[in-house]
């Protein structure tokens, strides 16, 4: 049987045959996204957003794979009761399923659900805990969402600094960073710093960031900018 030939690595004569310089993407050096392809980290801000739009976005992921519609229109059927509860959890496992029937693959390489670590007493651990699990969670992803960004203080709704910490957290671990600004809060406040200081992001991320900061009248609006930046990222 012909043996395929071997194509060397691409080399930089000035660099006296070293390595080539990786040239430089909308995607950003990650090694948590290995050889899998983009992986992305939603971040909710409160239990009752999750309670009312993980499911619906989980299944809207998973449909999105296979459906002749629109992301934002499986999004709407979903969130709007359209679609049985029961039909989309049976979606969810069936990927489930599917990750454990190819043997070698890991379910954490197509789904991945971490709870927050919310009712820990001490304030030092808490903090000390909530900054590892933030990092650690982070670290699993090439592109990172930020949405809504606030919280309950002495009965005011205020900017939730925790998501100003993952956002950071995020830049450090050099993923691509994409605040939903349409959902006001700390994420409008850190698209508008971004849109500031465009040089300092690739032009895939930054016309990503100004489509995800214009005003909707839905929710479900959101999904086909956010459907569209993540190939843009990817193409670039």
């Amino acid at each position: 049987m012909a043996q395929q030939p071997q194509v060397p690595p691409a080399t930089d004569p000035a660099t006296g045959g070293a390595p080539a310089a990786r040239p430089k993407t909308g995607i950003p050096r990650n090694p948590g996204r290995h050889d899998l392809g983009m992986k992305a980290t939603l971040l909710f801000p409160n239990r009752e957003i999750v309670e009312r739009y993980y499911v619906p976005l989980i299944y809207t992921a998973c449909r999105t794979c296979y459906s002749e519609l629109e992301p934002d229109e499986i999004f709407r059927r979903a969130e709007g009761g359209e679609i049985d509860p029961a039909k989309m959890q049976k979606l969810i496992s069936g990927v489930i399923e599917r990750a454990y029937a190819k043997g070698t693959a890991r379910l954490d390489h197509f789904l991945e659900v971490r709870p927050f670590p919310r009712d820990i007493a001490d304030p030092e651990q808490r903090a000390r805990i909530w900054e590892e699990f933030r990092k650690g969670l982070l670290s699993l992803s090439g592109i990172a969402f930020f949405f809504f960004g606030n919280k309950i203080v002495a009965g005011q709704t205020v900017l939730a600094d925790g998501v100003l910490k993952e956002f950071e957290i995020a830049s450090d671990q050099g993923a691509a960073l994409l605040p939903v600004g349409a959902t006001g809060w700390m994420a409008a406040h850190l698209a508008a710093k971004m849109l500031e200081a465009e040089g300092d992001a690739p032009p895939a991320i930054i016309e990503a960031v100004r489509a995800l900061n214009q005003p909707v009248e839905r929710i479900s609006q959101l999904i086909q900018p956010i459907t569209d930046a993540i190939r843009a990222i990817a193409a670039n």
